[in-house]
C-alpha cells in the first residue's frame, strides 16, 4: 500500500510505508513485493524469510517463538553478498545452550525484551 501525495510545489511523491518494531526499532516494509526472494527461489536458494514468512507479510502475531529462531547465527561471506543463516536457536535452546556466552546473550536480550514489552503493553492499555 503505497501512498501518493502532492507537495505544495505540485510534485507528486510516492511514499512507501515501513513499520518500526516497537521492541527493537528495526523497520521493515509493509506489504513487501518479495522480488529478491523470488530471484533466490529461482536459484534454488531458500531464504530465511521464505522459510519462516512465506506470505511476506509484516505482522506481529505470526512468529512462532516456540519453534522459530530467537538468535540467528549468520556466516560472514567476506563481501561476496549476504549473510546466509548457518543455524538458529529458539529461546529455550539459547537459554539451555552449552556455551555460556550464548546463554548470557539470550538472558540479556530477553531481559531487554521483557522490560520493553511491559512498557509497550502498559502504553497500549492506556490508549485502547
Amino acid at each position: 500500500m503505497n501512498l501518493i501525495i502532492t507537495t505544495a510545489e505540485g510534485e507528486e511523491l510516492t511514499l512507501i510505508p515501513f513499520v518500526v518494531c516497537p521492541l527493537c526499532g528495526l523497520s521493515r516494509k509493509v506489504g513487501k513485493n518479495g522480488r529478491y526472494a523470488l530471484i533466490r527461489k529461482k536459484q534454488g536458494i531458500e531464504s530465511r524469510a521464505v522459510k519462516y514468512n512465506p506470505e511476506k507479510e509484516t505482522r506481529f502475531d505470526t512468529v512462532n517463538f516456540f519453534e522459530e529462531p530467537f538468535i540467528s547465527f549468520r556466516v560472514r561471506t567476506a563481501g561476496r553478498g549476504g549473510l546466509p543463516e548457518a543455524f538458529g536457536l529458539t529461546i529455550e535452546e539459547a537459554l539451555k545452550n552449552d556455551n555460556e556466552e550464548i546463554r548470557e546473550m539470550a538472558r540479556d536480550l530477553l531481559t531487554q525484551i521483557k522490560f520493553q514489552a511491559e512498557e509497550l503493553l502498559n502504553h497500549i492499555n492506556k490508549l485502547i
